[in-house]
């Protein structure tokens, strides 16, 4: 029979891909980058289709968006990482929880099958 409730493993990782698309495409880490040598001007998050969008200039150049992909990677990384641990841990709980459940049901079962032997004879 399936299970018609929602699974502590079924919340994480909605809420891992809540993290990951809002790290990795909803508000990206860039640079303001501006100028023929690049120069940084700021650092900041933007949405990633703001990235293109050179909204004002600096001293006659405009302004453009460079993302930080080592920041984003790990960034990802790391939530990815707590996100295997906490599935570890659930899932060693699951385990224990069924062979507990397993444990109990056996212990019913040979409690029934006595019951009945003593009606019986």
């Amino acid at each position: 029979m399936l299970d018609k409730r929602v699974s502590s493993k079924s919340i994480i990782l909605i809420l891992y891909a809540i993290v990951v698309f809002l790290a990795g495409v909803a508000f990206v880490p860039c640079y303001e980058v501006w100028g023929p040598e690049r120069e940084i001007n700021n650092y900041r998050y933007v949405f990633l289709f703001q990235l293109n969008r050179g909204s004002y200039t600096i001293n006659g150049f405009h302004v453009t968006y460079q993302i930080d992909f080592a920041r984003v990677l790990f960034t990802i990384g790391i939530v990815t990482l707590l996100v295997a641990v906490l599935w570890l841990i659930l899932e060693t709980w699951h385990k224990e929880d069924r062979a507990r459940l397993a444990d109990a049901s056996a212990q019913l079962g040979e409690e029934k099958r006595l019951n009945d032997d003593r009606t019986e004879g």
